[in-house]
């Protein structure tokens, strides 16, 4: 996948203005006599800029198919994008969900299936929002596959990986937990069945959703989560990558796009080492924290990992020293103080957390900072 397949067909600008494209339904309207209410000409000639842009955008999807390979799943979804920016939503509904179901059949699209299982089913339940017939096709599509799973072994013992991961992205998006769950107590107690797998790939593909829940022990017990940090670094490299190469960007915006997505990729892989310091599984929480700390080393790094091990409720004395790190390097920083002074307390050295909190408090403070130390230290007291 390239990253302007990430931003869309109609390249990087799109992150920042999709939100601004009006509604190509268009109101009758006259100027307004009243200076103080604006001008409803001005507002009607944005509404039919918007229209034109609209079409404009099904014109050039449709020659770029028509040009290319009527079978490309992405030239397809760029016209099911466009199409639903235009308000046809049935018509972007058959485009998406002829790339799921048909794309696949074609050579054209071997690389097009990790997309085809995140954006184009994140396209699909964003359609949903406003046209409910797109989540109907998701459900139906969950449901059937879930049914080749029990009941068809012969089917799906002849495709069990393509079902396997098209089920368990399906389920994630169509969003429901309670069903999730359901499904995984059904699988797990399939007798006369090794669904070791099958469940694998349903709780990494939904690790959020266990995570959300506090099923740890469940994430941990299916996901080999060592594959799943170095997976997580994987991705951020590659983006980083795509964004400093996109040559549609000016530079300084591809700077800031590649600094804008740091954070997102450090707190993901953080999270995975508050699963594992939760499940006392303290040799793949080390290595997590030492791949992170190898790829973002800086105080907020540090910190960051320190408060995961508060959110764990089973911190450990590395937790501790990850805060000194972070406090060493940033001394005035009322939140890296406070993991600390959380930190210490927890580990049984409440007396020092004091200390610490009174000794910040001392050297003057602005009320901001002043506020959350007071509130931690009235805690402890």
């Amino acid at each position: 996948m390239t990253f302007q397949s990430f931003l869309g067909s109609t390249g990087p600008a799109t992150i920042l203005v999709l939100s601004t494209l009006c509604n190509p339904l268009v109101a009758n309207a006259t100027e307004s006599e009243d200076p103080n209410l604006g001008s409803t000409v001005d507002q009607s000639t944005e509404s039919i800029d918007s229209e034109i842009n609209a079409q404009n955008q099904i014109e050039e999807a449709k020659a770029a198919l028509e040009k290319g390979d009527p079978n490309d799943s992405r030239l397809r979804t760029d016209l099911g994008r466009a199409y639903e920016r235009a308000g046809l939503y049935e018509k972007a509904l058959k485009q998406f969900l002829w790339s799921f179901d048909e794309g696949p059949k074609h050579k054209i699209n071997r690389s097009y299936h990790g997309v085809r299982l995140s954006y184009l089913l994140g396209d699909i339940r964003d359609l949903a929002e406003v046209y409910a017939p797109a989540m109907d096709a998701l459900v139906v599509r969950r449901d059937g596959l879930f049914e080749t799973i029990l009941k068809n072994r012969r089917a799906y013992r002849r495709n069990r990986a393509e079902i396997d991961s098209d089920f368990a992205s399906l389920a994630r998006y169509v969003r429901d937990d309670d069903y999730i769950f359901s499904v995984f107590d059904q699988l797990k107690n399939d007798e006369g069945v090794d669904r070791t797998k099958t469940l694998s790939e349903f709780v990494q593909t939904n690790l959020a959703t266990f995570d959300e829940h506090g099923f740890f022990d469940v994430i941990v017990n299916y996901v080999d989560m060592r594959h799943e940090v170095d997976s997580g670094i994987r991705t951020h490299f590659s983006l980083q990558r795509q964004i400093r190469e996109e040559s549609s960007m000016e530079q300084e915006y591809r700077e800031v796009m590649a600094k804008a997505f740091i954070a997102p990729a450090r707190k993901s892989i953080v999270n995975l080492y508050k699963i594992l310091l939760a499940t006392e599984s303290l040799d793949d929480a080390r290595y997590a924290a030492e791949r992170v700390i190898s790829v973002f080393e800086g105080a907020s790094t540090y910190n960051a990992l320190a408060a995961a091990g508060v959110d764990s409720n089973k911190p450990t004395v590395a937790n501790v020293n990850q805060s000194r790190n972070a406090v060493e390097m940033e001394p005035a920083n009322a939140i890296y103080v406070n993991t600390l002074v959380q930190l210490l307390h927890a580990t049984g050295d409440t007396s020092e957390a004091v200390r610490i909190a009174k000794d910040f408090l001392s050297t003057g403070q602005d009320p901001e900072n002043r506020s959350l130390i007071e509130d931690t230290l009235q805690d402890l007291q």
